[in-house]
């Protein structure tokens, strides 16, 4: 989450410094922060301008009003609330609220688009999707493993030192390490592989834009099918190898962390892309059949 708030800090506090610097500063800042919270009006009149606007976008006059009143605050924190919550609120809000224009854009925009247009905006969700798990694996990797091996530590200070820990006959602290690396490494795979599998999407509709009944496409539907299965079948007996591991060694570890994972998307996603792909195949046997008697 820092990743989308720390900006929002920064400009708050990039602009508070400049306001105070001088009166030259305080107008510059002034002049930033209207023009920065005017960017969705902005928007509003590009797409006017280009005849792509829809009653949707009207939306964005109400994001400009927000922007206004959260970078105002962020520049005096203080005025909405006295700790940093404060601030996570506001940008909290911010992002509702722009998140769910979009959402609603997008739906409205679908509805009334050609089979061409579909397959572009469900490859922009799937790139999207991509590179929010790529976002979930690195900071799963580089700031969630790190803030707990440093919480581990913080909270055992004797076992943390490896002669005191043996004096006073305490397990190290290197095996509880070791596990997290472990738990990380177990929610990681999972998302891996989901970015596998939305590649693999992503070829299927290549796919369906030539020909909707060739080969290509019940061949990659079944590769899908596949991957998804894999993918349920080493969440689960990743999950269920950690969680005996947890047990088994339960006397030398300080933490232990018995996430039950059920993976019901996946599942979910497994039986629609087999029936899906059982359809496909239906239907390209039907199609040969009548174009055979044709």
């Amino acid at each position: 989450m820092t990743l989308f708030y720390k900006p929002f800090e920064l400009l708050g506090d990039g602009l508070r410094s400049l306001s105070l610097s001088s009166d030259v500063g305080n107008i510059a800042a002034i002049i930033i922060y209207c023009l920065l919270s005017l960017i969705p009006a902005v928007v509003y009149v590009i797409l006017k301008n280009k005849k792509r606007i829809i009653e949707m976008d009207r939306f964005l006059f109400l994001l400009s009003g927000v922007l206004f009143f959260v970078i105002y605050y962020l520049i005096n924190p203080t005025l909405f609330m006295a700790d940093r919550f404060g601030s996570m609120t506001l940008i909290g809000l911010f992002y509702a609220l722009l998140v769910g224009y979009l959402v609603l854009r997008v739906i409205a925009v679908w509805t009334k688009s050609d089979m061409i247009e579909l397959q572009k905006g469900i490859r922009f969700l799937v790139c999207m999707l991509m590179l929010s798990l790529t976002i979930g694996i690195l900071m799963e990797c580089f700031e969630e493993l790190p803030a707990s091996i440093q919480a581990l530590k913080e909270s055992n200070t004797m076992a943390s030192d490896p002669w005191m820990a043996f004096e006073n006959n305490l397990p190290n602290l290197t095996f509880t390490i070791v596990f997290l690396f472990i738990r990380c490494l177990v929610k990681i795979v999972p998302c891996i592989l989901e970015i596998l599998i939305l590649g693999m999407i992503l070829k299927l509709i290549k796919e369906l834009g030539k020909d909707i009944y060739s080969e290509a496409v019940a061949s990659q539907l079944g590769k899908i099918g596949n991957m998804c299965r894999n993918m349920v079948l080493t969440t689960v007996v990743l999950n269920m190898c950690f969680a005996v591991l947890q047990v088994i060694f339960r006397n030398m570890l300080y933490q232990i962390n018995m996430d039950v994972t059920i993976p019901l998307v996946s599942i979910i996603l497994v039986l629609a892309v087999m029936m899906v792909s059982k359809y496909m195949r239906e239907s390209q046997k039907m199609k040969e059949e009548l174009d055979m008697f044709i």
